[in-house]
Formats: C-alpha cells, sequence, structure tokens
C-alpha cells in the first residue's frame, strides 16, 4: 500500500466518524434562546388596550428561529389588573395599567416586555327598553 492510499483511508475513517457522532441521535444539538419579542395581533407592539374581562394572546417570537429549548415563563406585574397565563392569554380584571414579561427559563436575561391597558366595559342602554312607569 502506498502513502496515498493510506492517507485516503484515513480521512475517510474521520469522516465516518464525524458524520456518525455528530448525526447520533443520542447526542442532538440543542439551541438556546438569545432574545425574546412578544407579538399581539400578530405584530409587535409596546402597549395594547385590552376591555375588562377581555382577552389576548400574546406569542413570543424567539431569537434565533431555530432554537430548541424554549419554554418561555409569562409573568403579570400586577394580577389585579390582568393575568396571564403559561400560554400568554391575557384576560382583563380590572380598569388600570401593567406590564406582562415574558423570559427563557434556560436563559432569564433574553426577555421582552409590554404594557397592558384594561379599560373598563362600556355598557350602552337601549332607551327603548326603559319603561318610564318604573323610572318615576
Amino acid at each position: 500500500m502506498n502513502m496515498r492510499s493510506i492517507s485516503t483511508i484515513v480521512v475517510i475513517s474521520l469522516l465516518a466518524f464525524c458524520v456518525s457522532s455528530c448525526v447520533h441521535v443520542d447526542n442532538p444539538v440543542t439551541w438556546h434562546i438569545m432574545g425574546i419579542t412578544i407579538q399581539a395581533d400578530g405584530i409587535d407592539k409596546q402597549t395594547v388596550t385590552v376591555p375588562m374581562g377581555g382577552t389576548l394572546q400574546l406569542r413570543p417570537v424567539f431569537k434565533p428561529d431555530y432554537a430548541t429549548v424554549i419554554d418561555p415563563v409569562w409573568q403579570s406585574d400586577d394580577e389585579t389588573i390582568a393575568t396571564v397565563s403559561s400560554t400568554g392569554m391575557v384576560t382583563g380584571v380590572k380598569t388600570g395599567t401593567t406590564s406582562i414579561t415574558v423570559f427563557s427559563e434556560y436563559n432569564p436575561e433574553a426577555r421582552d416586555q409590554i404594557t397592558i391597558n384594561v379599560e373598563g366595559a362600556i355598557i350602552s342602554i337601549d332607551k327603548a327598553l326603559v319603561d318610564q312607569s318604573e323610572a318615576d
């Protein structure tokens, strides 16, 4: 065997080893979140309004978008004004302003915050339905 044949065999062996160890299912590559932004109604916003008793779905957008370890954590600064579920569903509780924060459990520095304004319910009264005899 000449030196060129030996070199070729060594290179092929190294490539086969690299491919088998890089593709091995028991040792997958994980990508952690480097950043998060919040979307409401499909666009990036810093402030949104929710009616009292109403809901709004927030969605985290992860950076990089190929992150495999995502596990977002949602928190409301004041749950008496608005609550947020583990899936990002915001519910307006009472009139006021609070912030909702999302961050990565694995990288707490990857976070974003959105201001939630909760407005009171608007009640309209149809004058035709008011009985004057009861009003006197």
